[in-house]
């Protein structure tokens, strides 16, 4: 068994590196789009920064248990984030994706979640489709007025930070999180 556990670890981590100058390309070219909408006068609502009443936060948790603490940190970073925007005086509501982090919020009825979403360990072009959907008609509907993903970065076998980083509006001044959001997104699915 352990023979094949370390197979399948060998082969996770050669699909990551495999995956990097494909992710890297791409994250570079959707760089260059946005710098490209910032320069010029064209009128884009994903960039229109609006003054802040209601954040969307996507909460990204795993499937299953038995991983340590990757479910449990992602919340645990989700329920410090609300208290922050409590502070502030902001009102939120939650996207949830992945079954750990459904069940969380389920048992929380006092926490607002417009859309509990599932899929598998690998999301497909339609679920993830259904996660941008509701971002976006959000942030169009201007029922929010900022987006922000909560996910888990790989760092090493043994550990994994939380992470959040805003979507929407797109900024040109942050661009480059943008970028390593991209990565740190495609890696994880690799």
């Amino acid at each position: 068994m352990k023979l094949v556990a370390a197979t399948k670890v060998r082969r996770a981590q050669e699909a990551v590196v495999n995956g990097r100058p494909f992710s890297e390309t791409l994250v570079e070219v959707l760089y260059n789009i946005n710098e490209q909408l910032q320069t010029e006068e064209i009128d884009v609502p994903l960039t229109k920064v609006r003054p802040m009443k209601k954040v969307a936060l996507v909460v990204c948790t795993g499937d299953r248990g038995l991983c340590g603490g990757f479910n449990n940190n992602i919340i645990k970073k989700a329920e410090e984030r609300i208290a922050e925007l409590k502070d502030l005086g902001l009102d939120y509501t939650i996207i949830s994706v992945g079954k750990k982090g459904n069940s969380y919020f389920l048992r929380r009825p006092y926490i607002p979640v417009d859309r509990f979403l599932e899929g598998g360990s690998l999301p497909n072009a339609k679920e993830t489709q259904a996660i941008a959907d509701d971002a976006f008609s959000l942030f169009i509907s201007e029922e929010v007025d900022k987006v922000e993903l909560l996910y888990t970065k790989f760092v090493s076998l043994v550990k994994s930070e939380p992470m959040i980083h805003t979507l929407l509006p797109l900024s040109p001044r942050n661009n480059s999180n943008h970028r390593f959001l991209v990565i740190s997104i495609l890696e994880q699915k690799c």
